[in-house]
């Protein structure tokens, strides 16, 4: 926001100056003139204050502390035209209240401000409603509780016919500095216009159409942009050089604001130098623009969030944030809008003193964990009584807020504390309750007199029954819907139904049914909801019977445990309204990302989620088209998605029928949208005519984007942020000790680093870490610590990519936690060069040992007796033919069916049991039995009745207790058994 202080300072005021404070923080404070109320008032500018300083921070003047009984005062305010509310523009940990009077500090009672927690910014709060004041009084503001740096002040009054003053169109200058706070309403302004509210100009309700434009801005590089901004929906703030759609410089995401202004910090990925003229529109949504700035890159440690002043006392009544207590081995951290004490363990505590109880049945906790643990609140310290103990299970990462009994009650005033006991934790809050009182309740929304239910009916509108209203960020929703558990919604005026639209979250398999009229009523409707993993999704459910006329109706609860946000009818005579399809564009650049909607869509929707768009439920006859795709070679293309299960997706030229470019096999996302990058081995130049089209399973399409194949195009890369350290590559390795993925010589991979751990990232196909001079004495195992999202494969060779494989390691999914699995490993001995080698899948490597063959104790040798005279030898027989080497008949044959009714997978795998390597292999499979459309690991070809697989070079050799693997996917019906020879 803009301060525009010395404005307010004129001559006549810098006469009466007085310094408060003698810190470096210090500020001027000015006896005030006769004050008009109706604008922002500094808090600062006043005629007496007690009990407070005044400070600055950046360009900000305040007045800090003021507590209970602190108040100041302006004399002589003219309140001509009443009072509506007052605001109060201030920073507090917690719950604060000020009281404001008239005439004398314990004059008259106007009415109270109400502060929150502001988790260390400024924010804005009003009184509500005011008693009716005139004419001009002394005006006091009293702090009754809490601590508050206390920024401004202003009133608004009871009617206003004035037209606000409008700004003046500044004068463009010749060129912008972007590293320096650039104001909305400086830019050149095309159908959009400025507004000013108090201290604050802007540019009001940039939406799509709408562009404010700065020329000759002068870039020497970027990496973040901060904009401060305002919205009441999510919008996407976009920014191009020198025409609407010339290079984009930023493209920015912005949350809704719920009316407030707010400044954040994006990430910019684009690298940006030179003179640029900015175009700066809205691509989705509306927002209110204040101003924005950009940085270059700096090599400082972020700024850490300032610690909360302790509070004297605390009424644990009302929310008390965990970190406004005094924490030891634990640290506060801040996500978002959220403040917490992260990292709560054995040997960690937080210590809240004063703490004034009347009695306790009860805590509410708001807490995350990743495992099962346990907290202790003691009275007094770590030898202290147990007034409660926390036993929290795994909340997956989410914050979640649940009420636990105490094991005694507690009365007067107390110092507690809040021990690690087991596991880790992280506290965002905690309230105590009353024996006696219930924990406060929501605020029910008022029940309508009837519902349309052919618009979006918000579940919280109906009566609720052994359930409760909740609210995370901006969405309200039932929660904990379950037997026993009802909302009735009266007079729902139908006029026929096909389906329910409802949108829901579920942790497990659950059902809910529509009844009219009550719990032996008709149903109407069953909902079997699959579990959502945490999230909220929309589905549509078939009707059991159609309803017309006035109706009450009832979601029950009957198995497991539901959140319903919201839900809709659909006529049957009606479609579901379809979103507006996006305009299809006359040509497309593949080098830039295709949003997937812009294409012609055929048997396919475009759907809406947050502010993703894509197309969804792409399945077998279903397709995505794109028309006059310019392309000069492709290499790889990237592709973001989404499924619940295998897929395929073939690419084709022309049209259904036309030459396939190629195929992409998704693995399950789990219901994310993943973004990955597919080989492509055939040549495309030139302009085509594109589909996306299903063969096996659905898929979510988000976005594509094609990557030349002599230089793939890379994103312009912003100034890079701190890289942790590579490590020097050692000149050798000792393999039985653990070695370091990220020592190695690293081969189209990178290292990342989250918290303690330093790891290798993503290696898939075509990446590669060789570690030189591993000095070996003898392997039997070979270790690695590893994560992945699905099956992956990785080989381990001796001397590159194109050596001897020395192990083959198939790794299962581990859910995203790093786990280590050992794997057998030829035996080797001497210095050798091993490079670890990506297959299938992707893996994050974080380390590897090698352990050697286990030598059994000798025992101690028996003296030798006297050798006696050794007898003549007799003739030497004929030595036996040698064994031959073991071969295919000492294996043996595995396979597994994966079936959908209408296609399936088969993964098989040729098991070596013996000692020895064995070297080539052949498998015939029986066609009555499977049909082959395709198929990885493996050539394929026919001979007679049967398909005959051989390997491929590097998968020719099985070493021993090792398998060849591989697979195929076919269409039509499978049974439970295959035919097949091995030789």
């Amino acid at each position: 926001m803009k301060r525009r202080l010395a404005a307010l300072l004129s001559g006549v005021l810098l006469s009466s100056a007085a310094i408060i404070g003698f810190d470096s923080t210090a500020v001027t404070t000015f006896a005030a003139p006769k004050k008009n109320p109706y604008g922002i008032a500094q808090a600062e500018i006043n005629f007496g204050m007690s009990g407070v300083e005044a400070k600055t921070e950046g360009d900000v003047q305040y007045l800090s502390s003021f507590e209970q009984d602190d108040y100041i005062l302006i004399k002589d305010v003219d309140f001509s035209k009443g009072v509506d509310k007052f605001y109060i523009n201030g920073r507090t940990g917690g719950a604060a209240l000020v009281d404001v009077r008239i005439d004398s500090v314990d004059g008259e009672s106007l009415g109270l401000v109400r502060l929150g927690n502001t988790k260390g910014a400024f924010k804005e709060f009003n009184s509500g409603n005011i008693k009716e004041v005139s004419g001009k009084h002394d005006l006091y503001f009293v702090g009754k509780l809490g601590n508050i740096d206390f920024d401004y002040w202003r009133a608004t009054p009871l009617e206003s016919t004035e037209t606000p003053e409008q700004p003046e169109q500044p004068e463009q200058p010749a060129s912008y500095n972007p590293y320096e706070t650039l104001q909305a309403e400086n830019g050149i302004l095309t159908n959009a216009e400025t507004a000013k509210e108090g201290d604050t100009t802007y540019v009001a309700g940039i939406a799509p159409g709408k562009v404010v434009q700065f020329n000759n801005v002068e870039f020497d590089g970027v990496d973040k942009i901060t904009v401060t901004y305002r919205s009441n929906g999510p919008a996407a703030l976009e920014i191009r050089d020198g025409k609407l759609n010339g290079p984009a410089v930023a493209t920015v995401m912005l949350n809704g604001t719920d009316g407030q202004f707010v400044t954040k910090e994006f990430t910019v990925k684009n690298e940006v130098k030179g003179t640029k003229n900015l175009y700066i529109f809205s691509k989705k949504g509306t927002f209110d623009l204040d101003s924005f700035s950009f940085s270059k890159k700096q090599g400082e440690q972020p700024e850490q969030p300032t610690q909360p002043e302790l509070p004297s006392s605390y009424n644990p009544y009302e929310t008390v944030q965990a970190e406004n207590g005094a924490v030891a081995n634990a640290e506060a951290k801040t996500e978002g809008d959220v403040t917490y004490v992260a990292g709560i363990k054995k040997g960690s505590s937080i210590t809240y003193k004063n703490v004034e109880f009347d009695g306790v049945d009860t805590f509410t906790l708001t807490y995350k964990a990743n495992g099962m643990s346990v907290v202790e609140v003691k009275e007094n310290g770590v030898a202290g009584k147990v007034i409660a103990s926390f036993k929290l299970a795994d909340t997956k990462g989410q914050f979640v807020t649940k009420d636990f009994k105490v094991k005694e009650s507690v009365s007067g005033a107390k110092t507690i504390v809040f021990f690690g006991e087991k596991g880790e934790v992280d506290i965002d809050s905690w309230k105590a309750n009353k024996a006696s009182e219930q924990p406060e309740q929501p605020t029910q929304p008022e029940t309508p007199a009837s519902y349309n239910p052919y618009e979006t009916v918000e579940a919280e509108t109906g009566t609720l029954a052994n359930v409760e209203a909740k609210t995370e960020g901006d969405v309200t929703y039932v929660a904990g819907i379950k037997k026993g558990s009802s909302i009735t919604y009266k007079n729902v005026e139908f006029d026929g139904v096909d389906t329910f639209t409802l949108t829901y979250k579920a942790n497990g398999m659950s059902v809910v049914e529509v009844k009219e009229n009550g719990v032996a009523g008709k149903v109407i409707a069953s909902f079997k909801l699959a579990d959502t993993k945490g999230q909220f999704v929309t589905k549509d459910f078939k009707v059991k019977e159609s309803v017309s006329g006035a109706k009450t109706i009832v979601f029950f609860g009957e198995k497991g445990e539901v959140d319903i946000d919201s839900w809709k009818a659909n006529k049957a005579s009606e479609q579901p309204e379809q979103p507006t399809q996006p305009e299809t564009p006359a040509s497309y650049n593949p080098y830039e990302t295709v949003e997937a909607e812009t294409g012609t869509l055929a048997n396919v929707e475009a759907k809406t989620e947050g502010n993703v768009i894509y197309v969804a439920g792409i399945k077998k006859g279903n397709l995505v088209g794109f028309k006059n795709v310019q392309f000069d070679g492709v290499d790889t293309i990237t592709v973001t998605y989404r499924t619940n299960g295998p897929a395929w997706l073939d690419v084709k030229e022309g049209g259904v029928a036309g030459k396939t470019l190629t195929t992409l096999r998704l693995s399950n996302t789990n219901g994310q949208f993943v973004t990955k990058d597919f080989k492509v081995t055939t040549e495309i130049t030139g302009a085509k005519d594109i589909t996306f089209q299903a063969q096996v399973g659905e898929v979510d399409l988000d976005s594509w984007k094609a990557n030349k194949a002599t230089t793939p195009e890379q994103p312009d890369q912003p100034e890079q942020p701190d890289q942790p350290t590579q490590p020097e590559i050692p000149s050798s390795y000792n393999p039985y000790d653990a070695v370091e993925a990220e020592t190695g010589a690293l081969s189209n991979v990178e290292t990342k680093t989250e918290g303690d751990v330093t790891y290798v990232a993503s290696i898939k196909n075509g990446s590669s870490i060789t570690y030189k001079n591993v000095e070996f004495d003898g392997a039997d195992k070979f270790a690695i610590t590893y994560r992945s999202n699905a099956a992956g494969w990785l080989e381990v060779k001796e001397g590159g990519v194109d050596g001897n494989t020395v192990a083959t390691l198939r790794l299962t999914g581990t859910n995203g936690q790093f786990v280590t699995k050992e794997f057998t490993v030829a035996d080797l001995k001497g210095a050798k060069d091993i490079t670890i080698t990506g297959k299938v899948g992707e893996v994050d490597l974080d380390s590897w040992k090698v352990t050697k063959p286990d030598q059994p104790d000798q025992p101690d040798q028996p003296e030798q007796p006297d050798q006696p005279d050794q007898p003549d030898q007799p003739d030497q027989p004929d030595q036996p033919d040698q064994p031959d080497q073991p071969s295919p008949s000492d294996a043996h044959f595995d396979y597994q069916i994966n079936s959908w009714g209408t296609g399936y997978v088969v993964n098989f795998a040729v098991v070596n049991d013996t000692n020895e390597n064995i070297e080539g292999w052949k498998v015939k499979i029986s066609k009555k039995d499977v049909k082959i459309d395709s198929s990885w690991c493996v050539n394929v070809a026919e001979e007679g009745d049967y398909y005959v697989i051989t390997p491929l070079d590097w998968n020719y050799r099985i070493y021993p207790n090792s398998s060849a693997q591989f697979g195929i996917i076919g269409s039509g019906s499978i049974g439970d058994s295959i035919e097949y020879i091995l030789e």
